[in-house]
C-alpha cells in the first residue's frame, strides 16, 4: 500500500532529477549502465539522495522513525546515573481502574499489569485481579516514576524488578513474585541501560541439561 501511495511522487522527484541532472544513457526510471560504469555510479548517487531525503522527512517531519525506535514513555531519564525511586500517590489520585477492583489496594502494591483482550490482569504480591479496562488507559494513568511498559501487553513496577534474563533472541524481566515478563525488542536496550545504572543483575538463559 505504501509503495502504491508514493509511486506518483517518486516519478515526480526522479523527473525533476533527470531534468536538472541530465544523462545520456541512464536514468532513474530506466536501466542503468554496466556495473561500476559512470552511468551506474550516477544512478546510485541519485537513488541514494532520494532515499535519504525521503527517510529524513519521515523521521523528522512526519514523526515516523524508519530505522530507530522512539524513546517510550517512562524511559526518558534512564542512564542519568541514579536509580529512580517510585513515588506513592495519595488515595485521591489513585488510577481509575483501581476503583473497579473487588478490593481496595494502593497503587504502590501493584507489581505488574497485563493486557488480556478487553481486560487487564493486575498482579500484586497477594493475588491477581481481572477487571474490564483498556490496557493503554491504565498505563497512561500510572505515574512514570512508578513503573514502565516493557511489552505491548505488559507494564511492570520498577520496585518489583528482581533481575533480568536474556538469551540469544529473548529477554525477560523477573519480578519479586517470580513472574517472568517478556520484553519487546524496542525496550530491550533501554532496560539493559536501566539495569546497568541501577545495579539490577542480568542473568543468561539457563541451559537445559539432560542425563542419560
Amino acid at each position: 500500500m505504501g509503495c502504491f501511495l508514493v509511486l506518483p511522487y517518486t516519478h515526480w522527484i526522479t523527473g525533476i532529477f533527470e531534468r536538472v541532472w541530465p544523462t545520456t544513457t541512464a536514468s532513474l526510471s530506466g536501466i542503468p549502465g554496466h556495473t561500476w560504469s559512470g552511468d551506474f555510479v550516477e544512478y546510485l548517487i541519485r537513488a541514494t539522495v532520494i532515499w535519504v531525503a525521503v527517510n529524513f522527512i519521515f523521521d523528522r517531519f512526519i514523526g515516523l522513525p524508519r530505522y530507530r525506535y522512539s524513546i517510550p514513555r517512562g524511559y526518558e531519564n534512564i542512564g542519568a546515573g541514579s536509580k529512580a525511586t517510585p513515588s506513592a500517590e495519595p488515595d485521591d489520585k489513585q488510577p481509575a481502574f483501581i476503583t473497579r477492583l473487588p478490593v481496595h489496594i494502593s497503587v504502590s502494591e501493584i507489581l505488574a499489569i497485563k493486557a488480556e483482550q478487553h481486560y487487564i490482569r493486575v498482579f500484586t504480591s497477594e493475588r491477581e485481579y481481572m477487571v474490564l479496562y483498556r490496557f493503554s488507559d491504565a498505563v497512561s494513568q500510572l505515574d512514570i516514576d512508578l513503573g514502565l511498559q516493557v511489552h505491548r501487553s505488559w507494564w511492570i513496577a520498577r520496585s518489583a524488578i528482581q533481575s533480568m534474563r536474556q538469551s540469544a533472541k529473548k529477554f525477560f524481566v523477573v519480578l519479586n513474585s517470580g513472574e517472568e515478563v517478556p520484553v519487546s525488542t524496542p525496550y530491550q536496550g533501554l532496560l539493559k541501560e536501566m539495569a546497568k545504572f541501577s545495579g539490577i543483575p542480568v542473568k543468561p538463559q539457563p541451559q537445559n541439561t539432560s542425563t542419560n
